[in-house]
């Protein structure tokens, strides 16, 4: 493989309105939102557009449970709205089997894939489960099984590191991934990407400029 800027962003700002988590009575509450543009838009290291993107998205979190929207519109000639994710997500630590676990958390999901510009019969749905440690690299693994049209199963273990340099934190990741035969592709390590971004914390929100890095076949 030989990494090229495919995925990076021309610019990428995200702001969210909660941060950190607010008191609404009893519960806590966090909100965000991002606004993304890309050079093109890969999916677990499939190229879905070749062409630059506008992606947004949006989420509501309330204690352990978060709701979102995400969505990629072209920026071509025939601009329009390719795909809409719909997904909640439960994450949770394991200190309630044991304190020392406190440092593990696991999470279940579901994402719903709408493709506004095809029949809803192309729609999919996919759950998801995955574990993360705090630790040295914060090391994470998630399955994603599809059981509707895309039918299959992807793998990705990512590591991740932050630097704090004043008052804004430079965050490294790293993930490679297995595609096993979602939407007809051949099983086989389909994804690895690098990133980087420079976040800048406030007392209200936040600001975020990131990059990511693909191979490209």
């Amino acid at each position: 493989f030989t990494f090229l800027l495919t995925a990076g962003p021309l610019f990428a700002e995200e702001e969210a309105a909660y941060s950190p988590m607010e008191k609404v009575g009893e519960w806590s509450v966090e909100a965000g939102a991002t606004a993304d543009l890309y050079t093109e838009y890969i999916w677990r290291g499939q190229t879905l557009v070749d062409e630059p993107v506008f992606q947004p998205g949006a989420y509501v979190s309330v204690e352990s449970f978060t709701a979102s929207i995400w969505g990629n519109f072209t920026l071509t000639d025939e601009k329009e709205w390719t795909e809409l994710d719909y997904a909640v997500d439960y994450t949770t630590s394991l200190e309630f089997i044991d304190p020392k676990l406190e440092i593990v958390s696991v999470s279940l999901g579901y994402i719903y894939y709408d493709f506004p510009n095809l029949s809803a019969s192309d729609d999919s749905q996919e759950i998801y489960a995955g574990i993360a440690a705090d630790v040295l690299l914060s090391p994470s693994f998630a399955v994603y099984h599809d059981y509707d049209q895309g039918e299959g199963t992807y793998y990705e273990f990512g590591v991740a590191h932050s630097l704090p340099i004043d008052n804004l934190s430079l965050n490294l990741s790293a993930s490679v991934g297995y595609n096993d035969g979602q939407w007809d592709f051949d099983s086989s390590f389909s994804s690895a990407t690098l990133g980087v971004s420079l976040r800048s914390e406030e007392r209200r929100g936040g600001k975020e400029c990131r990059s990511r890095w693909s191979p490209h076949h």
